[in-house]
């Protein structure tokens, strides 16, 4: 309260982006949780605009639109890729958890399914969750799919460098799956 006072009263900067990251990271990962996915992507633009503001830099946006370019060419390439970054694995890992998670067959999706990798602390949890979320709904993936068995290499075989990036996995969860996607070229060849 008294960063937001400073802030607003007196122009004061100082812990204030550190404040309003930690609050609306708090407030996207409410609104997942309580299934308020347009609310959280909304939220989750805000976030990236505060970071623009604040710290400058690369747009939110244009890095997570080449992150989804890239990650794009690799799932449907032919071969299994790499990662290039760890940006582009966290957002991996939030595109394949909503990709997991919609493969219930229960009446009731709930979102909350997705904390456990949006909180996660170390990349040995996301892996083992992941793991255990990839048993549970494996009898419904399609086992010639070249795009999940892409996406689930690259994820198992690779090892961030730095911390977790939960905004990344927020990211990649909120995100279009591209799993889904639809490949134009395949319907013309095919």
């Amino acid at each position: 309260r008294e960063k937001i006072f400073d802030y607003i009263y007196k122009g004061n900067e100082n812990g204030i982006y550190k404040l309003l990251d930690k609050v609306s990271k708090d407030l996207i990962k409410n609104s997942i949780t309580n299934g308020y996915i347009i609310k959280a992507s909304h939220q989750y633009n805000l976030k990236g605009s505060l970071q623009n503001y604040f710290k400058g830099g690369k747009n939110m946006g244009d890095v997570v639109f080449d992150i989804k370019n890239n990650l794009r060419n690799k799932i449907n390439s032919d071969e299994t890729k790499t990662f290039e970054c760890d940006k582009e694995y966290y957002f991996a890992v939030g595109q394949f958890v909503n990709y997991l998670l919609l493969k219930s067959k229960s009446k009731n999706k709930p979102h909350s399914l997705a904390n456990p990798f949006i909180n996660a602390k170390s990349n040995s949890v996301i892996k083992e969750k992941l793991r255990n979320l990839y048993k549970r709904y494996n009898y419904d993936i399609d086992m010639y799919g070249k795009r999940v068995k892409n996406i689930y290499a690259m994820i198992v075989s690779y090892e961030p460098q730095d911390k977790v990036d939960q905004d990344m996995i927020i990211a990649g969860y909120l995100h279009s799956n591209l799993i889904y996607e639809s490949n134009k070229e395949e319907k013309i060849n095919g």
